[in-house]
């Protein structure tokens, strides 16, 4: 029975009734915030993933078509008319080789320049080097294409530089792929969850596991494309191998550690805590009003809980103007930070609990305000969340977020129902 005398069933199913005549401005705005948010964040995607694809796509035809040169092109006699240093300018000088050349397949004479089997120019010293092996009258190997013969080169070389063109772009890439999958792996912003016992529980914004498996995912991905790539030119090259090519695979290796690192970070915490409930007095979070908090943590391996933090934040992301440059930055506009527990010696199993009472401000008493839904397209925008910090002696911290919908004004009608027909 509720306080009016009425079955919880009864309560309940009005309260349902209600919902679907008028949807509260909480619940309308996360409705707003999975449709805008999802948009969003697909068209980010889509475009600052298909610029790095793009420049992928580029370098594996290049690794391709070297490759495809070196291995088929079949050699014939030619002789050398004239070299140089070929000048290019842009935004810097760079220079290439260029070997004049003519030999002949069959009857028919053909004449050529081409010096490696993939163009590229650099420095002078390196294009020197390059034709200060070839002179005029000078009778040597080249190679030609069976299917045109009127295509050849002189210089059996694997350049490391169309490995660059798929190993480079994978630095952008990783931004959109992280992007996704935290896209996916992230829950819906949902009203709290009634419980049996009248508390309502708030879904975190990731779990402990999800975000050690995406970044298994990064790094294998990553890691992947560096063996293919480095491990294809290690493989077909003769040495001595390119310095370039050396340097930017150890770059590149190194790289691929800091997502394998954040994955043995979360594989840690994990092994050693379990992920935080949060579980709430109110299924609406209203500006003035209280909010009571219930943290339960479970506890894997005995461990010394140097503090439980709890903390109700709202950020705030605003657009500045300064010089005739606009920025748009974010900072925490409200913080209000709970000690749960501290200096508390954990057993293997135990189930961590605190407890506190929240006061969300009251509006225009603080820079804070209702939470901003994603559509909106002027600043300031809000967004509210419960951030938990276990930290842990000797070992990884446990940081979870669990974010809010927090409007102005007064409860609605169907939200106070439910919370009586919990009681």
């Amino acid at each position: 029975m509720d306080r009016e005398g009425r079955p919880a069933w009864l309560a309940a199913t009005l309260w349902q009734e209600a919902q679907r005549k008028a949807v509260d401005p909480a619940e309308r705005c996360r409705q707003n915030h999975r449709r805008g948010l999802g948009d969003a964040v697909k068209v980010f995607i889509i475009i600052f993933g298909a610029f790095p694809l793009i420049f992928v796509g580029i370098g594996a035809y290049g690794v391709w078509d070297q490759h495809h040169k070196i291995t088929t092109y079949q050699p014939v006699t030619a002789k050398v008319r004239s070299t140089r240093v070929a000048e290019h300018r842009g935004k810097s000088t760079t220079y290439s080789p260029e070997v004049m050349y003519r030999y002949k397949v069959g009857d028919v004479a053909y004449t050529s320049h081409n010096v490696l089997p993939f163009s590229e120019s650099a420095g002078y010293a390196w294009a020197q080097e390059i034709i200060s092996h070839y002179h005029p009258c000078q009778s040597t190997e080249a190679y030609y294409d069976p299917a045109k013969p009127g295509n050849a080169f002189l210089l059996k070389h694997y350049s490391f530089a169309p490995y660059l063109f798929v190993l480079f772009p994978m630095i952008f890439l990783v931004v959109p792929v992280s992007l996704y999958f935290a896209q996916t792996a992230t829950r819906p912003l949902a009203p709290p969850t009634p419980q049996p016992d009248g508390w309502f529980e708030l879904k975190p914004a990731s779990r402990v596991a999800a975000r050690g498996q995406r970044a298994l995912v990064v790094t294998g991905v990553w890691q992947s494309i560096g063996v293919l790539a480095s491990g294809h030119y290690f493989s077909v090259a003769t040495p001595p191998y390119e310095t370039a090519a050396i340097v930017a695979t150890g770059i590149y290796g190194a790289l691929g550690c800091i997502p394998l690192a954040m994955a043995i970070y979360y594989f840690l915490v994990h092994r050693h805590i379990g992920d935080a409930r949060i579980f709430v007095n109110t299924q609406q979070f209203v500006l003035g009003e209280e909010v009571a908090l219930l943290l339960q943590q479970p506890v894997c391996t005995g461990l010394q809980i140097t503090a439980l933090n709890a903390n109700l934040v709202c950020n705030e992301t605003a657009r500045t103007t300064s010089g005739g440059k606009t920025s748009i930055q974010t900072a925490v506009c409200y913080r209000d930070d709970a000690v749960l527990l501290s200096n508390h010696p954990a057993q293997p199993r135990e189930t961590l609990t605190g407890t506190h009472t929240f006061t969300l401000p009251e509006e225009q008493t603080t820079s804070a305000a209702a939470s901003s839904p994603p559509k909106e397209k002027g600043y300031p925008r809000f967004a509210w969340q419960i951030e938990v910090h276990t930290k842990i002696a000797h070992g990884p911290d446990y940081r979870g977020k669990f974010p809010l919908i927090v409007v102005g004004g007064k409860k609605t009608e169907a939200g106070a129902s439910l919370e009586k027909a919990q009681l």
